[in-house]
């Protein structure tokens, strides 16, 4: 035995550290095996007689992939301020920056589309032309919107390349050249990659979207399965024509996956803000993507409420219903530290270690599961609730657990990889040294700087399982008064009082809530950095 092993005690408890590493892969694989279970009993299940035609499948698979490639580019563009004035903030406020993320996908588009209701100027107008135009102008609503939902994620994508952008490469440029374009182009090309990327990764989410598409009437492969699963009670025939959502999302998520889990070098690592204020014309314009996301849409909604009162009449009735949704979301939310707290301990441990390896594998699995669309995932479970032993799926908010963690968990476990990466150097190989490879080394040397990340990302996924609508109501258990459920009945009325007060609802609590989330994130980000820029003055 060495002398850190024998500090530690690591080969006498080696069993109990490999458990902790271990929970975060094991859930992750046991929810795929459960997903894998009710796939494959929904293929062996029955026929129907109104099984989807396959003639147009790749037609409308097509037109599907054009309309997320839209989306993604859009989110993208609106993303270049953000994320450029992210190159001068800390953290803690660039999370704040990126907290629409967290609302839900549809409340940017419910806003919105209050600009075509019936006694508006627009909607008046286009009721007089021709309904071809009205239609385009809620597809146009339903793209933008969920372009102004998707930007953060974008954001984020395009600051990691944007931080490791030299300021002094920025001032020869201005010294060489007074074309803005020039700039501009030279910048393009250097971050060409991460562009892509962005589009890549948003147009593979946008894949699998599907309410405010299907609200909007816009044809998509994920809606037509949808209607399908629905029609035909999950026929056998259905679960095969979505086929090409599975592969989508097993191709998209390995492959975006291989860069993030390759990334395990500190040396690469943007934490460290460069130094100056961000020019006034990039606030400006974070600014006005911003408001157009949060400010603008509350102030939409807030001119549709005819009156004060309904803001009150939501807690009597609709916010018992999410208030019985939030038990679910506090369960998610509560698994989902402890998925990241595994992640993040099994990842910092040594690149040849067999934890580490399955811990990055499970990341993998995780993004893919993310990107499964939400209608599948609710329906192999609902499957699976067929088989003996797994009544308890669909007759209990368990079902809808399970669900929301396969659909979120990437984000647990993502923060938990972010966390490990962050890490510097000096100091993993510090804690090692004095302290070893063990459980009680890392929560006495990383997880207390580590926590508010952690708790962020809880919190972000208890939004995200609270405002999930696509898997929730294949999977209402009977007698369930589901807020999802609730909400989507409302969104098929163009205009509607409850709408419009619960909407403001979610709007004004789910901002509050993502930025608190941000700011314990930001906050264990930013003393990392702290930490890492005193490890270089030392070193």
């Amino acid at each position: 035995m060495t002398e850190r092993q024998h500090h530690d005690g690591f080969e006498a408890r080696a069993p109990f550290h490999q458990a902790v590493a271990f929970l975060g892969p094991a859930t992750c694989l046991l929810l795929f095996l459960l997903f894998l279970l009710g796939a494959i009993k929904g293929l062996l299940g029955h026929e129907s007689a109104s099984a989807p035609p396959t003639a147009d499948w790749a037609m409308l698979l097509f037109r599907t992939a054009g309309v997320a490639l839209g989306i993604g580019v859009l989110a993208t563009l609106v993303a270049i301020p953000p994320a450029w004035l992210m190159r001068r903030i800390s953290w803690r406020w660039a999370g704040v920056l990126c907290a629409p993320l967290l609302l839900p996908t549809y409340l940017v588009y419910a806003a919105w589309n209050l600009l075509r209701a019936p006694g508006s100027a627009i909607g008046d107008r286009l009721v007089e032309l021709d309904p071809v135009w009205d239609q385009g102008f809620g597809d146009a609503i339903a793209i933008g919107g969920l372009a102004l939902w998707a930007w953060p994620l974008a954001a984020i994508i395009l600051a990691s390349r944007f931080r490791r952008i030299d300021d002094d490469l920025l001032d020869s440029l201005r010294l060489t050249t007074n074309s803005v374009w020039r700039r501009l182009g030279v910048v393009v090309g250097l971050c060409r990659g991460t562009i892509a990327a962005s589009i890549s990764v948003v147009s593979a989410v946008m894949l699998g979207s599907a309410v405010p598409l299907h609200v909007a009437q816009v044809p998509t492969y994920a809606i037509h399965i949808w209607r399908v699963l629905s029609e035909t009670a999950g026929s056998a025939a259905a679960w095969r024509a979505a086929w090409p959502l599975i592969l989508i999302a097993i191709v998209a998520g390995w492959a975006l996956s291989g860069a993030l889990v390759g990334m395990t070098s500190v040396t690469s690592q943007t934490g460290v803000v460069p130094g100056g204020k961000p020019a006034r014309r990039t606030m400006i314009g974070a600014g006005i993507v911003w408001g157009c996301s949060v400010l603008l849409p509350l102030g939409l909604l807030i001119n549709a409420l005819n009156s004060p009162t309904s803001l009150r009449r939501f807690w009597s009735e609709d916010a018992p219903s999410m208030l019985q949704s939030g038990q679910t979301a506090l369960i998610v939310g509560a698994i989902c530290i402890i998925i990241t707290g595994s992640t993040a301990f099994g990842m910092s441990g040594r690149d040849s270690s067999w934890v580490r390896r399955l811990t990055t594998g499970s990341v993998r699995l995780w993004i893919i599961g993310a990107l499964l669309p939400g209608i599948l995932v609710g329906q192999a479970l609902l499957e699976l609730s067929g088989w003996a032993g797994f009544h308890w799926i669909g007759d209990s908010q368990w079902g809808l657990v399970l669900s929301h963690l396969l659909r979120f968990g990437a984000v647990a476990a993502l923060a938990g990889w972010w966390i490990a990466w962050i890490e510097p150097d000096a100091l993993r190989s510090a804690r090692r040294l004095f302290a070893g490879d063990g459980v009680r080394a890392w929560l006495a040397g990383s997880a207390r700087l580590e926590f508010g990340v952690m708790a962020g990302a809880a919190v972000g996924v208890a939004l995200l399982s609270l405002h999930e609508i696509e898997a929730a109501v294949i999977l209402a258990p009977p007698g369930y008064d589901l807020f999802a459920q609730r909400m989507l009945s409302m969104l098929h009325y163009l205009r509607d009082e409850n709408l419009t007060a619960a909407a403001i609802h979610l709007l004004v609590g789910g901002i509050l809530l993502a930025s608190v989330a941000a700011l314990l994130a930001g906050r264990s980000a930013d003393a990392w950095n702290r930490a890492r820029r005193a490890s270089r003055r030392m070193g």
